[in-house]
């Protein structure tokens, strides 16, 4: 069994079967310890373990692996015994090789795999400018071949930094979907952290989406009003840092002595006088 070839499989199978964070952490999970196990067709597996290795609560956990057993990505038999771990199946994807028939030599059914994989893993990193591309080179025809799937943030992380998040990322950022956040907000916060920090930071890119939550900007529209308010607030703090601190203060300090020492002088002339 190949698991790059599964992990691969997986990720396009999900594009059209939508899944939350915390499935896609457990089924990496369960790949990982399956795949240690050298692809046993039962496995079994402490429930804690998966749980704390996949950053989940006991709730997101359970609810978890009910959705991957209901899609029939995995199977789970719960054990008899008290304190005993159940037994866990993965389900895997069937893997059909391009071109591969029957009395191929195997120069040419490497050679398959290779343009298989290549396909694969487009650069996620293009992703965007072929969206666009195509948008613009099917303007003028049926409507219906210009309409798009949105980009996921778990895309969106890899066209910005160039590499995937992790899976307890993954669960992290998809917990505000979970509580009605649209996940262009996410992406704008991707986005935002990027030009804000010279390197990589995911405790920016987190603390943007808190801001976002707190403020209860749950979609784009909310998140980039919110973003111009806080731009607005910036130019006019720097616009009074910069402006010539006490200036009028200072001057008309100057005249207030200038006028002291005329007074003192005045009072002089008199006592001389006198």
């Amino acid at each position: 069994m190949d698991y790059l070839e599964q992990v691969v499989a997986f990720h396009q199978w999900k594009e059209v079967n939508p899944l939350p964070a915390s499935a896609i952490a457990l089924w990496h999970e369960l790949m990982a310890v399956c795949n240690k196990a050298g692809w046993p067709a039962e496995f079994t597996v402490k429930s804690a373990l998966l749980q704390a290795n996949a950053g989940l609560s006991r709730k997101e956990f359970d609810r978890a692996r009910q959705i991957l057993t209901d899609l029939g990505r995995i199977g789970y038999k719960k054990s008899g015994r008290v304190n005993m771990a159940g037994k866990y199946s993965v389900i895997h994807f069937p893997i059909v090789q391009k071109g591969q028939q029957e009395g191929q030599r195997e120069g040419h059914q490497t050679e398959h795999r290779r343009d298989n994989r290549r396909d694969n893993y487009k650069d996620l990193k293009e992703l965007k400018d072929l969206k666009s591309s195509s948008s613009a080179s099917s303007a003028g025809g049926d409507e219906s071949l210009t309409t798009e799937k949105p980009e996921t943030f778990y895309q969106a992380h890899e066209r910005v930094f160039g590499f995937s998040c992790n899976p307890m990322q993954a669960q992290r950022l998809g917990s505000y979907l979970d509580d009605g956040m649209e996940e262009a907000v996410l992406v704008r916060a991707l986005e935002r952290a990027a030009l804000a920090s010279t390197g990589y930071s995911f405790g920016l890119i987190d603390r943007i989406v808190k801001d976002y939550f707190a403020v209860g900007a749950m979609d784009i529209e909310s998140a980039e009003a919110f973003d111009a308010a806080r731009e607005a607030q910036r130019e006019q703090k720097a616009q009074q840092t910069n402006k010539p601190a006490g200036g009028g203060n200072r001057q008309q300090k100057s005249m207030n002595l200038l006028e002291q020492m005329r007074e003192e002088e005045r009072r002089r002339e008199q006592e001389r006088s006198d």
